[in-house]
């Protein structure tokens, strides 16, 4: 099974960091939004996207891929990191993959530094997220969707 995993990690490279942990698992193809389009997804079995949170939801690029792309039986999973590391943050992008026919075969979340907006003045939240048991969250999350090949 040919593997992707499409990646938008901005402020502290915490999503890069786990994008290239499960890439690395899956012996997928690491991809920067910047260097994605549809004809290139064409070609893979599964594909993973993720991204940090902002405000509440994946980064914009990735729903502006995902829109223009017929994902229709791709089996697809989502990843993210955040400030929370809550995974209810993963639903709105879930959501608009079922909508253009993907099979969203999973779902991770960790949590990853943040300083965006007012928590720069404070320091920040999650410092040293994610970490190296996050890493190996991620992998072992991989791992059962290597078992759905």
């Amino acid at each position: 099974m040919k593997c992707a995993v499409v990646c938008v990690s901005v402020h502290h490279h915490n999503t890069e960091k786990i994008a290239a942990a499960i890439s690395e698992v899956l012996g997928a193809d690491l991809l920067q939004i910047s260097d994605v389009n549809s004809g290139l997804l064409e070609q893979y079995d599964m594909i993973g996207f993720g991204s940090g949170i902002y405000f509440g939801k994946h980064h914009k690029k990735l729903f502006e891929l995902i829109a223009g792309i017929d994902l229709n039986g791709k089996n697809v999973f989502v990843f993210s990191t955040s400030g929370t590391g809550s995974i209810k943050y993963n639903k709105k992008l879930i959501d608009a993959l079922i909508s253009r026919g993907a099979d969203v075969k999973g779902s991770f979340s960790c949590k990853g530094y943040d300083t965006y907006g007012v928590l720069k003045w404070i320091g920040g939240m999650a410092k040293g997220r994610p970490n190296s048991r996050d890493i190996e969250d991620a992998k072992d999350f991989v791992t059962t969707l290597k078992m759905l090949k």
